[in-house]
């Protein structure tokens, strides 16, 4: 009897013990996803991302390049960025919250009418989370020290124009500086995203072309041991995509699509160019183009790169990049701000306040106006150029058909509700029928004609102080 229970006892055993063999235990569940498939990035919650940037693998498992920094003092501690974080907050979404289906603006002759929805193909759409359960509130944070002023650094609209991307500065007065990237659907004003880079001081941003990545510079910033790089950062997850560590900080630079970066470096006298690969963005090479420029304009054709530097303005075929053409102008004179309109005509404001338009890369000829106007924006559906003066906070409107003739200009800042002066980007919104302004208080806001004036909405408000909602 003993034994028959020993037998029993035994074998009873060897089911439990054979049962578990080449079984895993099933992972621990995270948060938001299911342990079995992870959700889609357009079916997320939109949350605020803190994201450390990592060195892309070539291949899986594989190792491309690491970034190593040279001359640092190893002695010393690295500092940590200190950002308080009260101007971004994540609130459950209240049915007051979520986007209208009427127009906030308060005007029958508006041409806003109702918020339209993104289309489906546009960056917008694409970026956009599908649970909206959650609501991003951001307002621009103000910097106390000297005058005083928004910590934006840099502004960049999609191709299609329904993202609006804004770079800012994190971090206290003496530093160290940390960036904060907020995405912006421009049909229903929403924020889609907020990133957080505490280890990466970013400079200026642009649009990669079509695509849904921004490449940023960061500032070399010792005290943290970060060096001068590009980035690709992508817009969907934050992720960071590193390229070689520059060695000076670029003159100017401009990014032609998601493949190639022409910058403009201090130590050389030719013009470099950066290739772009899915994941890494290469050193860069200098071209045969002997200009070393402080203002870069590509053509709305996508052909011809136009290089400023000191009493001159180089023409590029960007095809072959070589230089077909070159334009004189007055003796001392520097470019600070140009861009291309229809008709391959491209207008540069000068440093002494005057400014003038080259077109069919012909002789410059003068534009009649009294101030200087570095701030541009192309509308392609009415050919016409805008500019803008960063003092007088005036925009004018230039007819690419017939640039020398009379210009229409718009003073914004006393459109009420009134806002301060100091233009800092002005572009149009899809349809043309509102004009996107930011100014250096941190005012970014809309306005349109009625009549013979203007209409004017405030989107957002550089404040200091914590948010209300």
């Amino acid at each position: 009897m003993r034994k028959t229970v020993f037998l029993l006892t035994i074998l009873l055993c060897s089911s439990v013990i054979i049962s578990g063999c080449g079984k895993k235990a099933p992972p621990a569940q995270t948060q938001g996803a299911s342990s079995e498939q992870k959700a889609p990035a357009s079916a997320q919650k939109p949350v605020i991302k803190k994201v450390v940037s990592q060195v892309e693998d070539k291949e899986e498992g594989t190792p491309f390049t690491q970034i190593t920094v040279q001359n640092w003092d190893a002695s010393k501690e690295v500092k940590k960025v200190e950002d308080s974080g009260e101007n971004v907050r994540v609130k459950d979404a209240q049915a007051a919250d979520l986007p209208k289906t009427e127009s906030t603006v308060k005007t029958s002759k508006s041409p806003a009418g109702t918020v339209k929805k993104a289309p489906t193909k546009s960056l917008a759409s694409r970026l956009t989370p599908a649970d909206n359960s959650k609501v991003i509130y951001w307002q621009p944070k103000w910097r106390q020290k000297g005058i005083g002023g928004a910590w934006i650094s840099s502004v960049a609209l999609s191709d299609d124009r329904s993202v609006l991307c804004v770079l800012e500065t994190t971090g206290k007065d003496e530093g160290p500086f940390g960036s904060r990237i907020i995405v912006i659907n421009t049909y229903d004003w929403t924020v889609i995203a907020v990133y957080e880079y505490d280890d990466k001081y970013y400079t200026s941003i642009e649009f990669a072309g079509t695509s849904d990545d921004i490449i940023a510079l960061a500032a070399r910033q010792p005290v943290m041991k970060q060096p001068c790089v590009f980035n690709l950062i992508n817009l969907t997850s934050g992720k960071i995509t590193e390229g070689q560590v520059l060695q000076s900080q670029p003159l100017c630079w401009k990014a032609f699509d998601a493949t190639r970066i022409f910058a403009s470096f201090p130590d050389s006298e030719f013009l470099s160019e950066l290739k772009i690969g899915d994941i890494f963005i290469s050193s860069p090479v200098k071209t045969s183009v002997n200009v070393q420029a402080d203002c870069m304009a590509i053509s709305t054709d996508r052909k011809t790169l136009a290089l400023a530097s000191k009493s001159k303005i180089s023409f590029v075929a960007i095809s072959n990049l070589r230089q077909f053409h070159s334009a004189d102008l007055s003796p001392n004179q520097t470019v600070t701000g140009m861009e291309y309109g229809g008709n391959n005509l491209l207008v540069a404001s000068l440093s002494d306040g005057s400014a003038v338009y080259i077109k069919n890369a012909a002789q410059p000829e003068d534009l009649h106006i009294k101030e200087s106007i570095p701030l541009f924006s192309y509308f392609a559906s009415t050919n016409t150029l805008i500019a803008g003066d960063n003092y007088m906070s005036t925009l004018y409107f230039f007819d690419c058909e017939r640039p020398s003739g009379e210009t229409k200009k718009v003073a914004v800042a006393g459109i009420k509700p009134s806002t301060s002066s100091f233009l800092f980007f002005a572009a149009a919104l899809p349809g043309n029928q509102f004009i996107l302004v930011v100014d250096k208080p941190g005012n970014i806001y809309r306005i349109w004609p009625e009549g013979k004036r203007y209409g004017k909405e405030i989107l957002f408000s550089g404040i200091d102080s914590l948010l209300k909602k």
